[in-house]
């Protein structure tokens, strides 16, 4: 069973009518297990690339601005290990909507501008004001 809620006042409100109908098939009395996520903000989700796009701009090294995210998704700790017999393979961990919550990717988000802000020489500050400027 999945629906959306928030807490309010310390009680849980269905988001929408559908929920409430979920909620309602909970028995009094019963204990349940909840495993909490916030659901992806789509906007924060394009904010993420405005900001690789941002730093793919303002740097010369990488040819591409997809291999820039891999790069920085990984140096944001954020890779998986594959071990072969001819050694180590680091892959970038996925970002995408199915893969991780919106509080998991605001903690990407985080790591990946503090590489942005190593990478570029600017400060945290100067990048989110111009990342007003992707929208």
């Amino acid at each position: 069973m999945e629906f959306f809620a928030q807490i309010s006042n310390r009680k849980l409100l269905p988001e929408y009518e559908s929920d409430n109908e979920q909620i309602a098939k909970l028995k009094s009395g019963t204990t349940y297990k909840f495993v909490v996520t916030s659901p992806r903000n789509i906007k924060f989700h394009r904010l993420f690339f405005a900001l690789v796009n941002l730093c793919y701009e303002n740097q010369s090294k990488y040819t591409s601005a997809d291999d820039l995210r891999a790069v920085l998704t990984m140096k944001a700790g954020y890779y998986k290990i594959i071990r072969t017999d001819k050694g180590a393979i680091y892959l970038p961990e996925s970002i995408s909507f199915a893969s991780m919550d919106e509080l998991k990717f605001k903690e990407v988000y985080s790591k990946v501008l503090d590489e942005v802000v190593k990478m570029i020489g600017s400060t945290s500050e100067e990048i989110e004001k111009e990342l007003i400027n992707f929208f």
